[in-house]
């Protein structure tokens, strides 16, 4: 009778160690397909940030290109209004020295 209590609660004590182990090991499983889902996502969001931040560098290189292009047009559009105005400036200098120079002749 007590050898075959003591065998009962050796095999309990053995289920329970087996049950034991096997919670243990499905508890890892859960944890570890956490830890790979949580990685995957970390980085999937590290891969769409670069993405999104190689984008971002284009967009400002071209806007900066841009801003070169109208800058540059912007000058040289000043450059040939002063170039003009100067040149005005001359002719009209030259026109009225021109009739100075005529009503002088002419008195």
């Amino acid at each position: 009778c007590v050898f075959s209590a003591f065998s009962r609660w050796q095999d309990m004590a053995r289920e329970a160690l087996e049950m034991r182990v096997k919670i243990m090991r499905c508890l890892q499983r859960m944890t570890q397909r956490q830890l790979a889902s949580a990685f995957f996502d970390w980085a999937e969001k590290v891969e769409a940030k670069r993405e999104w931040e190689a984008k971002l560098s284009k967009c400002q290189r071209f806007v900066s290109t841009m801003m070169r292009k109208g800058l540059h047009e912007s000058f040289s559009r000043w450059q040939d209004m002063a170039l003009e105005a100067r040149e005005m400036r001359v002719k009209l200098r030259r026109c009225l020295q021109r009739m100075t120079q005529r009503q002088l002749a002419s008195a």
